[in-house]
This record gives structure tokens, C-alpha cells and sequence, in this order.
């Protein structure tokens, strides 16, 4: 089972399926009657009422979801039309079973209850007035049940997706933040026990006679208890790509690196592109489909180009999660300057190129100073 399955997108999608193969399902028996030659009022009409029933299904299947509403809206009034048409003078017509496989399709399709009934009033209308008498107070009823318990089933599907949805974000939030206290534990101890100690050592006037060095000396330290303190962070790019790299890994993705080493960065851009890095790596556990993803770095003219790249489903543009991935790393990285691209189609992974500056642009204030970096 892929991962978005219990979501809201594999709602919908098995929402779709079951609405073109009760759709479909109905259409063969309706070819079969049509063959037997059961049927012989306006065929030609029945005939194109399965054109438009093949559109809509091929429609539904083509798009993964069942939208637009207004297509639905349109087929149950199509259906009200055809069904007072195709009337015959005793009752009996193809459209009065028809018109259930309809009302259901609107009930899965449809998101509001007035709409709905809107939608289906004309059809249960006009299938009761082609009935005699006797049958025409049930088929009112029916029809309108009918809708309305496939719309309440499919709401209350697609309200149990937007729960796994948020429950999943926030398992990814959770193991993220776990992955950094579990890195930021591991360098406590190693600077703790090493570091630090010599630090300590060497601040004592017994071991260091110079009073500026042994001031030098305990700054260091201070700045390192501060990183211990979660105040300061890696202080190069390459640091900072190794921990957002641990994170994803922590969350199961399986990361090739290539960290060629970068030219002293600003901390605003340090941080800028980590950041930008770890949300598209996020977005691959999220939404990509796929377990692995490579991250690599490199000089190119006067320019350093950071790239993370995954072979999964990717995304059409002006669909999946195209916009999101941008407004979450465009904001980050052309606010030092620098520009990102954002190459995907469908079945054919994604690309995200981060192209950054080596030297301060104009209104960033992306200096390579290092009294900028937070390093002491």
C-alpha cells in the first residue's frame, strides 16, 4: 500500500474508482439489455446518453478525483432531460434504475447536502412523474435517500483522510525534531568529554600563564556551551547540509550526499539553504513516493549550486505539490540572493536547484563576514 493510500489522495482516488465501475458497471448491463433487443424506445437517445457516461467516467478516471462539482450537477440534469424523453406510454424506461447509479455518483462527487438536492430534485422529479401512480411516492423517497447516504459515507471517508493527513504531518514534525535533539545529543557528548575538557583545561592559570589567551580561550568554550544550548548552529554549509541530511534519515529516506567544500557563507545564507534543503527533503517523504533522494554541491562561475533531486512521481505543473514547495523555498533563498528552480513531471521525479551567492547582494545583506557566522 503507497503511503498516501489511508490520505486524503487515496480517498479520493478509491472514491473515483468505485464511482466508475458502478458507472461502467451499469453501462454493460444497459448494452446488454440494448443487444437483447429489450429495448426499443429512442435508442438513439440511449446511445448518446452512453457517450456522455463514457466522458464523464474517462473524465473522472484521467483526473484521479471526482471534480469539477459542476460536471456532476450537469449529469444528473442531463439524466432529468433523458428521462422525460425516453418515457414510454406504460412507465417503464431505462433512466428509472439509471437514475440511482446517478444520484449515488452525485453523492460521492458533490460536498455540500444543498447542492446535492439541488442537483438530483429534477431527476427524482422527472423518473416519478414517468412512473405509474402507485410507484411514484417511493421513487421520491429513494432517490433523494439514496444521494444522501452516499454523500454522508464519502464525507465521513474523506474527514477520516484529513485526520491521517494531520496525524502523518505531525509523526513527520515530531521525527524531525527527535532527529535534531538525537544529533544535538551525540555532538553534547563528544564536544563534552573532548573539547570542552581540554577547554577547561587550558582556561586554568596553571596550564595557560597569558591572561588574553586564557580569555580566548574560555570564549570558546562559552561559544560552544551556547551551541550545546541550542543558541548557535553549524557554522558552515556543509555542517549544516549534514544535519538536515540526519533528519531525513531519520525519517527513513535514504540520502546520497555529494558535499563538495563550499567558500565561507553568511549565516543568513548557511541558514537559508539548509533550511531550503530539508523542506525538499521533507517534500520527498511527503509526497514524492519514493525512499531515496541525492543531495550534492558544487562551484560553478563564482556561483554555489546546491541540488536535491528524487526519482519519484513528481508533479504536473499547476498540480501536486509544486506550489507549496516553492513558497516554502523560494521565500527562504532569494531573500540572500540567491535563485531556486524547480524542474518535475509526472513519473518522472523532481529537481530542486538552489543556485547561491558567494559574494553580498545588493539588499541582502548576505556578507561573508565571519564576525556574521555566530563563530567565535
Amino acid at each position: 500500500m503507497r503511503p498516501h493510500a489511508l490520505g486524503r489522495e487515496g480517498t479520493e482516488h478509491s472514491l473515483m474508482v468505485a464511482f466508475a465501475v458502478l458507472r461502467a458497471g451499469y453501462g454493460l448491463q444497459l448494452a446488454a439489455t440494448f443487444a437483447g433487443g429489450r429495448l426499443d424506445w429512442l435508442q438513439p437517445f440511449l446511445a448518446v446518453t452512453a457517450v456522455e457516461a463514457t466522458a464523464l467516467v474517462l473524465w473522472t478516471v484521467r483526473r484521479r478525483t471526482l471534480s469539477p462539482s459542476w460536471m456532476f450537477v450537469a449529469d444528473a440534469l442531463f439524466v432529468a432531460v433523458a428521462a422525460v424523453i425516453c418515457a414510454p406510454a406504460d412507465g417503464h424506461s431505462w433512466t428509472y434504475p439509471y437514475a440511482y447509479v446517478v444520484v449515488v455518483g452525485a453523492g460521492l462527487a458533490l460536498p455540500s447536502m444543498l447542492l446535492l438536492l439541488s442537483a438530483i430534485a429534477p431527476l427524482t422529479v422527472a423518473v416519478s412523474v414517468s412512473l405509474p401512480h402507485a410507484e411514484r411516492p417511493a421513487t421520491a423517497v429513494s432517490l433523494p435517500l439514496m444521494a444522501v447516504l452516499a454523500w454522508y459515507v464519502a464525507r465521513t471517508l474523506r474527514a477520516y483522510a484529513d485526520t491521517v493527513d494531520a496525524a502523518r504531518e505531525q509523526a513527520i514534525e515530531a521525527a524531525t525534531d527527535l532527529a535534531a535533539q538525537r544529533e544535538r545529543a551525540v555532538h553534547a557528548e563528544l564536544i563534552s568529554e573532548r573539547v570542552l575538557r581540554l577547554f577547561d583545561r587550558l582556561g586554568e592559570e596553571d596550564h595557560v600563564a597569558d591572561p588574553r589567551l586564557r580569555a580566548h580561550v574560555a570564549d570558546q568554550a562559552a561559544w560552544l556551551r551556547r551551541y550545546l544550548d541550542g543558541n548557535s548552529g553549524p557554522s558552515t554549509l556543509g555542517e549544516s547540509l549534514t544535519v538536515a541530511i540526519a533528519r531525513a534519515r531519520a525519517l527513513g529516506l535514504e540520502v546520497e550526499s555529494d558535499l563538495a567544500g563550499s567558500p565561507p557563507l553568511s549565516a543568513a545564507v548557511v541558514a537559508a539553504a539548509a533550511g531550503a534543503v530539508q523542506e525538499a527533503l521533507v517534500n520527498v517523504v511527503k509526497h514524492a513516493g519514493t525512499r531515496r533522494a541525492q543531495v550534492s554541491t558544487r562551484l560553478l562561475g563564482g556561483r554555489l549550486v546546491v541540488r536535491v533531486t528524487d526519482e519519484g512521481r513528481g508533479f504536473a505543473r499547476g498540480h501536486g505539490p509544486g506550489f507549496g514547495l516553492r513558497q516554502s523555498i523560494e521565500g527562504r533563498i532569494e531573500g540572500v540572493g540567491g535563485t531556486v528552480a524547480i524542474d518535475s513531471a509526472p513519473d518522472r521525479g523532481t529537481s530542486v536547484e538552489i543556485v547561491l551567492p558567494l559574494s553580498p547582494e545588493p539588499g541582502t545583506g548576505a556578507g561573508t563576514d565571519a564576525t556574521a557566522t555566530g563563530r567565535p
